[in-house]
C-alpha cells in the first residue's frame, strides 16, 4: 500500500466516478428484472466543462404490492442511488472536479421490523500542473453514513437511529524526475463524527429511551514516498506515512473499579466540552516493497506494510440484524496496528497471453476489538463493557490464472485464509 493511503489496515478502494465527455450530450441506460439504470453526460458550458449523472433504482417494491398474499405485499425492499460529476478544465495546468455520490437502501418485513441505511458523499478536487515533471493534487471530501432499525412490538417496541461522519482534506506533491525515478509527499487530516443514538421507544413499548454522547476524532497524517529502478532487473518502493490522531470532545470518560469496563463497577465519569483533547495516539507507518525480474516472463515480489486503523466496527450479534456499531480509538480501544509481510511469484506463458501467479502472506494485528457472550452494544453508551480486546494472526495464499486479451480478461482466482486471535 503506498503511503499516500491509510487509515486502514488491509485494504482501500480508490473509485473515481466517469468523466463526461466533451464533445456532445449522449445517454445511456438500461432495464433489468430488478433495476434499471439512466446516464447522461457531456459538455456543460463549453468543450473545457463537462458533466455526468448517472441514477439506478430498484422497482421490486412496485412489484410486491401486486402480489395477492398480503404477508407478502406488506413488504419493503428498495433501493436507489445517485451520482454526479462536474469537471472543469481551469486553462492549460488547472482542472477543478467536483462529485457526488448518494445511495439508500431500506428492508422491512410486514410492519414487523425495518432495516435501512443512506451514504453520501461529495468531494471537490484541484489538479494543477507546477512544471513538466511536477504536479500539485488537493481534494476535500465529506461523507455521510445513516443507518437504523424498527421493530414494531406492542411491548418492546423502539426506533434506533445513527448517524457518522467524515471531513477530510489531503494534499499531494508528486515530482518525476525521470522514468526510473518517481517521488511524490503530502498531508491529510480527516476529522470523524460519530452522533448520539437516537432511540425512541414505541407507544405502551417497555424499552427506556437512553442518552449517549457524541464520539469525534482528529487524525492528520504527513507521508512521503519514492519509486526507484535500482537495475534493469530490481526496483523499489519505499514510503513512511506519520498519523497523530486525537479523540476529542464533546464526549465522555468512564472509569471503572480496578480499571476494567464493566457498568456494575463504575465509579466515576468526566465530561469534555467540544473540541477538548481526550486522548492521543501517534504512529510510524514504513512501507516498503521490491520487484525483480528475472527475465522478461517471470518476476518476483516482496514487501512489509505497517498500518493504523483508528475506527473499528463492533457486530452486534445478540440483535440478529445486519448492523455495526462503529467505535472511534479512545480511552479502552488503543487503534489497530497491523504488520504484514508478503511474496509472491509471477510467471507469464504464451507471450504474455496467460498469467499464472502466487502470492502469499502473514499478517500480525494487534488491538483487536471483539463483542463478549451475549453483549448488546445497540442500547449503551458505555460500548467499552461489551466488548474484548486482544491479538490476532492471519496468514493466506492466493493462486490466480489470467488470460489477457484486449478485449476482454478471463481469472480463476483460489485464495485460502485464516484468522488466530487470542
Amino acid at each position: 500500500m503506498p503511503a499516500s493511503y491509510g487509515g486502514r489496515l488491509s485494504a482501500l478502494v480508490d473509485v473515481s466516478l466517469k468523466e463526461g465527455n466533451n464533445d456532445q450530450i449522449h445517454g445511456q441506460g438500461g432495464i433489468g428484472t430488478i433495476s434499471s439504470r439512466l446516464m447522461l453526460d457531456g459538455p456543460l458550458f463549453s468543450e473545457n466543462s463537462t458533466f455526468a449523472i448517472s441514477g439506478r433504482r430498484t422497482y421490486a417494491d412496485l412489484f410486491l404490492k401486486l402480489s395477492n398474499n398480503e404477508d407478502v405485499r406488506n413488504n419493503k425492499l428498495n433501493f436507489h442511488d445517485l451520482s454526479a460529476k462536474f469537471a472543469f478544465r481551469l486553462g492549460d495546468k488547472d482542472k477543478l472536479t467536483l462529485s457526488s455520490y448518494e445511495g439508500s437502501d431500506f428492508l422491512g418485513l410486514d410492519d414487523q421490523f425495518g432495516l435501512g441505511w443512506r451514504n453520501w458523499v461529495s468531494s471537490a478536487a484541484w489538479g494543477h500542473i507546477i512544471s513538466e515533471n511536477s504536479f500539485f493534487d488537493l481534494e476535500a471530501y465529506h461523507s455521510r453514513y445513516n443507518y437504523q432499525v424498527d421493530f414494531e412490538d406492542p411491548d418492546n417496541g423502539f426506533s434506533w437511529r445513527n448517524k457518522l461522519s467524515e471531513s477530510g482534506m489531503k494534499g499531494q506533491w508528486s515530482w518525476n524526475k525521470t522514468d526510473r525515478f518517481q517521488s511524490y509527499w503530502g498531508f491529510q487530516s480527516q476529522y470523524y463524527h460519530f452522533a448520539p443514538i437516537g432511540l425512541d421507544p414505541k407507544g405502551g413499548s417497555a424499552i427506556e429511551p437512553i442518552t449517549t454522547n457524541p464520539k469525534n476524532g482528529i487524525l492528520t497524517s504527513v507521508f512521503a514516498g519514492m519509486t526507484k529502478e535500482l537495475s534493469p532487473k530490481l526496483s523499489a518502493e519505499l514510503g513512511l506515512r506519520w498519523g497523530f490522531y486525537h479523540q476529542i470532545g464533546k464526549g465522555v470518560d468512564y472509569f471503572y473499579e480496578g480499571g476494567i469496563p464493566d457498568e456494575e463497577a463504575e465509579v466515576d465519569s468526566i465530561g469534555y466540552a467540544s473540541f477538548k483533547p481526550m486522548h492521543f495516539y501517534q504512529g510510524l507507518e514504513p512501507r516498503i516493497a521490491f520487484r525483480y525480474l528475472v527475465n522478461d516472463e517471470f518476476s518476483i515480489k516482496a514487501a512489509y506494510n505497517r498500518n493504523f486503523q483508528y475506527v473499528q466496527i463492533a457486530t452486534n450479534s445478540s440483535a440478529g440484524l445486519p448492523i455495526d456499531r462503529w467505535i472511534l480509538a479512545g480511552k479502552y480501544m488503543a487503534p489497530l496496528r497491523s504488520d504484514q509481510v508478503s511474496i509472491g511469484f509471477y510467471r507469464n506463458f504464451l507471450d504474455n497471453k496467460w498469467e499464472v501467479s502466487v502470492e502469499t502472506y502473514a499478517k500480525d494485528i494487534r488491538n483487536i476489538i471483539d463483542l463478549k457472550n451475549g453483549a448488546s452494544v445497540l442500547f449503551t453508551d458505555q460500548v467499552e463493557t461489551e466488548i474484548l480486546t486482544g491479538d490476532g494472526y492471519a496468514y493466506g495464499v492466493e493462486f490466480l490464472v489470467r488470460k489477457i486479451r484486449k478485449d476482454h480478461r478471463l481469472a480463476f482466482i483460489y485464495l485460502f485464509k485464516d484468522l488466530e486471535e487470542d
